[in-house]
């Protein structure tokens, strides 16, 4: 009798010992994943063909590492971060790698499975964010919604919740639903008010409601003059926001030129917003084309003061002042743009 209790016990110390082993084996081949999934593959000093090589051979890696963890520890308690470091993989792999589609579609099966295991896990919250880019990438408008509204409503505190609601108003807009994207960027600007994409939220609200405003804007222009846009009264203005680096701006930049130019005597004067990082080459441009207007450049690019101020997420893009100050009309095309001047100009002054 006690030589059974005795054989007991060892199997006891036996079984226990495989299982901590285990437990050991399956933590160090997460660690292993988790540290490679961290890991940035760059382009520097490689060429094309060399990184594009790196980067696949990297991912796959990952990838089986992570089929190696699912066969031998099915239900590891690692396995919904494994899980999110496949699927984020897949979505990585599909950059570098065809078919496309296919990979990012086996990523967003990775991911969903991580949010049915227990949908509150930061597993899940993460796997929310591929999933809300693999919908972006792929015109599923409605289901990035669902998810990034999830995320609100699951991470409220998080650092990726202000995003995920910036996400659904620029949903929202790309869809012609503005009344919808506004509400989005409210909550924004209201739930997390001194948070930057709440900032950026507040001036796009600003850009938005400026139609039918008076326009409030002064700065020192790039040559050192003092510019007030309430000086303007009585004249027809365009607020051009440009950068010369950047190709559409270019092109467009010569149409108002040739308003400026031939209007001028009428009455129409052009402001510009640069977002240039390089002075020198801003002002050699605007020699270059004939540009004759002030110009607002604090070399900040994206994060230039005004163009913040205002929410500006693309250019060129203009407003039309009228004679009295107020917008009257937010991004005109060319054609739009002359069309709406002429009548200005047709108008008796304030």
């Amino acid at each position: 009798m006690r030589c059974h209790w005795t054989c007991f016990g060892v199997a006891v110390l036996v079984l226990f010992w495989a299982t901590t082993l285990t437990a050991d084996e399956a933590e160090d081949l997460y660690e292993e994943i988790r540290k490679a999934g961290d890991e940035k593959i760059t382009q520097e000093g490689k060429s094309h063909e060399a990184y594009r090589d790196e980067a696949v051979k990297h991912f796959e890696s990952i990838i089986d590492k992570c089929e190696q963890y699912k066969k031998r520890h099915p239900a590891g308690t690692d396995l919904a971060a494994v899980l999110y470091e496949q699927g984020k993989s897949y979505y990585y792999l599909s950059r570098f790698k065809e078919p496309r589609r296919e990979l990012l579609a086996k990523g967003a099966e990775l991911a969903r499975k991580v949010i049915a295991m227990d949908r509150r896990t930061d597993a899940a919250g993460r796997s929310r964010g591929l999933l809300i880019q693999y919908c972006k990438m792929t015109g599923k408008n409605e289901e990035l919604i669902e998810h990034a509204e999830a995320v609100v409503q699951d991470f409220p505190d998080s650092d990726f919740a202000p995003l995920a609601l910036s996400y659904i108003a620029e949903t929202y807009e790309g869809m012609g639903k503005e009344v919808e994207a506004v509400a989005a960027y409210e909550r924004l600007t209201k739930t997390y008010e001194e948070h930057p994409y709440a900032l950026r939220a507040a001036g796009i609200l600003r850009f938005k409601k400026l139609k039918g405003t008076v326009m409030d804007l002064e700065f020192i222009a790039s040559d050192g003059k003092e510019i007030k846009l309430s000086d303007y009264r009585g004249k027809v203005v365009v607020i051009a926001f440009w950068a010369s680096w950047h190709e559409p701006c270019r092109s467009s930049a010569p149409v108002l030129v040739k308003i400026e130019k031939t209007m001028h005597d009428r009455g129409v004067r052009v402001i510009g917003i640069s977002l240039d990082k390089d002075k020198d080459a801003m002002e050699k441009f605007a020699r270059e084309i004939h540009m004759t207007w002030p110009q607002y450049f604090d070399g900040k690019k994206w994060e230039n003061k005004i163009a913040r101020h205002w929410g500006i997420r693309v250019i060129p893009a203009r407003l039309l002042v009228d004679k009295s100050g107020k917008v009257c009309e937010v991004n005109p095309d060319d054609v739009q743009l002359q069309a709406a001047i002429r009548k200005l100009l047709d108008e008796p002054g304030p």
